[in-house]
């Protein structure tokens, strides 16, 4: 018997997505909260209560998109966790991968400004990357998103460093 130990507030899940958020077939998940406050925001409701569809736990999750595993295996794809900055639940990520005996595919789509901690968590389940990082220039980046991109320079790093000679 699993223990349900975290939920996520989810906004929405999305199925049946076909090389948009990943390999494959997959259903992105988006879940709720932001660090960043970018201009133009396509996820505004990642800040506001009235964004959150659902909270959840993993198991709850995973059950309910069990109805795509076929899709899945026979594509390779799986389940891409977005939102908002998804790395925020790396807890429930990485307890979501632990039910994840069917092994599809774990795609996370994160701006990378996070604590570090959040990521290491998630460095061991997730396959895939699809990194949103708004400038490279730290005064653009600053503006854009009201935040210092060092955290985000420092995170790309890591995860440079523990994927060379993969």
């Amino acid at each position: 018997m699993t223990v349900n130990k975290h939920t996520a507030p989810i906004m929405r899940i999305s199925r049946h997505r076909l090389s948009i958020d990943g390999r494959g077939v997959t259903t992105l998940v988006g879940l709720h909260g932001c660090p960043l406050n970018c201009h133009y925001c396509l996820n505004n409701k990642c800040h506001t209560p009235d964004g959150i569809w659902q909270h959840t736990t993993a198991q709850e999750l995973y059950n309910k998109v069990c109805i795509d595993d076929i899709y899945f295996r026979s594509t390779g794809g799986g389940i891409t966790f977005g939102g908002g900055e998804p790395a925020l639940h790396s807890a429930f990520i990485e307890e979501f991968s632990r039910l994840n005996t069917l092994k599809w595919n774990i795609t996370l789509e994160t701006s990378l400004n996070i604590p570090l901690h959040n990521l290491e968590l998630l460095s061991h389940v997730v396959d895939d990357y699809i990194i949103d990082i708004k400038s490279l220039n730290p005064n653009i980046y600053r503006l854009y998103t009201g935040k210092d991109i060092n955290v985000v320079l420092s995170n790309l790093q890591y995860l440079i460093d523990i994927n060379k000679g993969a």
